[in-house]
């Protein structure tokens, strides 16, 4: 009976603290829309230049792809064109992937602009490995979303009812998997697999992975930073000064940062439009004339102009930690 009772007087004390927090929600919320302003000012002040070279960076590719689909689509289809269709569709949400790092940094979260990095590689490599290889594999490719929508209604459908989600229609799951097993037929037993439409270009009839494709284009070396892009998806234990967002605070200082920061931008932005541009050009040649090929070299140049861009601002601007000046001091020395 105690414990009911304790249990009683807490709920009551929570709903009274809740009651009290919503009557002072709008100050709140007005308060903390005003710091935010004002950091984006801040931000912005510190990193127009570079932000504003990424900005027009995706928009040249996002005018680049939809000037091509708009002009070459009706062509493509009436080819049955994969690799177009594949490479066009991954160019897309490249697009949209570099825009939301663009808006990450805006907002001062470096570390989620380098995370979402992450896809926009995958997008490159996997957009590099189809326009160099026959369009098989792109039919493949985007056949073997039949494969992966199998496996997720599967999925949900064994944890049902405890997800507490909407319950599948009846049929929909031997639907599914009756066109999964069309497609194994159809393809061969290796595409089950997790990226088994990557077979038999890469001659693993199990197990084949991003680095298998990256080592297949060429685009191994960016395996470390796909690593350290990794760090903030993957929950391990990671030291405070490990993330971009702490790249300028003191070393003997540390703090857990929960919010925003304008620290170590330019990594997530340059990497963002070197893979975006790895999806400009995956767009097949046969589509692209000459007003595309000059902006893909405007593409490349600006390219390089943002890096450097980036790199002045980080080095003009950059607050450094004691730690971090006594560093630089011993390599003079």
């Amino acid at each position: 009976m105690e414990r009911k009772n304790d249990l009683a007087i807490r709920v009551k004390e929570a709903n009274e603290l809740l009651f009290k927090l919503f009557e002072r929600l709008p100050d709140m919320l007005t308060e903390h829309d005003e710091a935010d302003r004002s950091f984006r000012d801040r931000c912005y002040e510190r990193w127009e230049n570079g932000l504003d070279l990424l900005k027009m960076f995706i928009v040249m590719s996002e005018e680049f792809g939809s000037a091509i689909n708009d002009r070459e689509r009706i062509i493509a289809v009436a080819k049955q064109d994969y690799k177009f269709e594949a490479t066009i569709a991954l160019h897309a949400r490249g697009v949209r992937v570099a825009n939301e790092i663009l808006t990450l940094l805006r907002e001062g979260f470096p570390d989620g602009a380098l995370s979402r990095w992450r896809t926009l590689h995958e997008v490159g490599v996997v957009s590099t490995f189809l326009s160099t290889n026959e369009r098989e594999a792109s039919l493949r490719f985007l056949a073997h979303r039949g494969v992966v929508s199998a496996k997720a209604l599967a999925q949900y459908q064994e944890y049902l009812p405890r997800s507490n989600m909407k319950p599948l229609r009846v049929g929909d799951l031997e639907l599914a998997q009756g066109h999964r097993d069309q497609l194994i037929e159809k393809f061969g037993p290796e595409f089950k697999e997790e990226m088994g439409w990557a077979f038999p270009i890469i001659p693993k009839k199990k197990g084949i992975n991003l680095f298998d494709l990256e080592k297949a284009t060429g685009l191994d070396h960016w395996r470390p930073r796909f690593k350290w892009a990794s760090d903030d998806i993957h929950v391990g234990a990671k030291p405070h000064f490990a993330s971009l967002g702490m790249a300028e605070t003191a070393l003997d200082k540390p703090a857990l940062l929960t919010g925003r920061s304008d620290s170590a931008f330019a990594d997530p932005a340059h990497m963002c439009v070197i893979s975006l541009n790895l999806a400009n050009h995956s767009i097949p040649t046969d589509y692209r004339n000459k007003d595309d090929e000059i902006i893909l070299v405007a593409l490349r140049t600006l390219s390089d102009l943002l890096g450097e861009t980036f790199l002045e601002i980080d080095r003009a601007t950059r607050k450094k930690s004691p730690r971090a000046m006594q560093g630089e001091n011993e390599q003079e020395n």
